[in-house]
């Protein structure tokens, strides 16, 4: 029902609220007050040109660098994946590597996966296995994946780069990783 020029509720009669502005200036508060998640958000934001962020990729690496900054993981990732692309600023693989390493440090599994990907190239295939095998602890299922193509393909060598023993260990880790997020709720569902 409209009264007065305005959109009402019919069940409660209070105004429509503008979600899309509220929303966008509670990020824009919570970014002021230099919180790290609401820093990735609004740089997510202006990725995706949504909720009003203009599409800005020089924009988006400075707020990359600012949730970084402030510890967040998932910003060290992006800022890997921006150095790589050359997305906001100059293609740097040293500097790639180097926020890959933070995040790893910080506890993200995917850049453990990358790490091994620098490791194999830089022809370290014990670090590589390292990586892969905390991605692996950590429930990755790329690094698995990957880790299981390594022993695939060192089963035909000499001098595999991962052992049986190894892959055995990276599988119950995997498993036991898996199992400690399942719940009775979520198998109900």
């Amino acid at each position: 029902s409209i009264v007065h020029g305005k959109h009402r509720c019919p069940f409660c009669r209070k105004p429509y609220v503008d979600v899309a502005r509220d929303q966008k200036n509670n990020i824009r508060r919570a970014k002021e007050k230099k919180d790290p998640h609401s820093i990735l958000i609004v740089a997510s934001m202006r990725q995706s040109g949504i909720n009003g962020f203009e599409q800005d990729d020089k924009k988006i690496f400075k707020d990359l660098v600012e949730s970084a900054d402030l510890g967040n993981r998932d910003a060290c990732y992006a800022l890997w994946n921006c150095y790589i692309e050359g997305s906001g600023v100059e293609r740097d693989m040293n500097l790639a590597k180097y926020w890959c390493q933070v995040a790893a440090l910080r506890g993200c599994s995917a850049s453990r996966v990358e790490l091994a990907n620098f490791d194999l190239k830089a022809r370290d295939p014990e670090s590589a296995v390292r990586h892969l095998m905390i991605s692996c602890r950590q429930g990755n299922d790329d690094g698995l994946n990957f880790l299981g193509r390594l022993y695939r393909v060192g089963l035909k060598r000499k001098d595999p780069c991962v052992t049986k023993d190894q892959y055995a260990e990276a599988l119950r880790s995997h498993k036991k990783c898996a199992d400690s997020m399942k719940s009775d709720s979520r198998a109900a569902a």
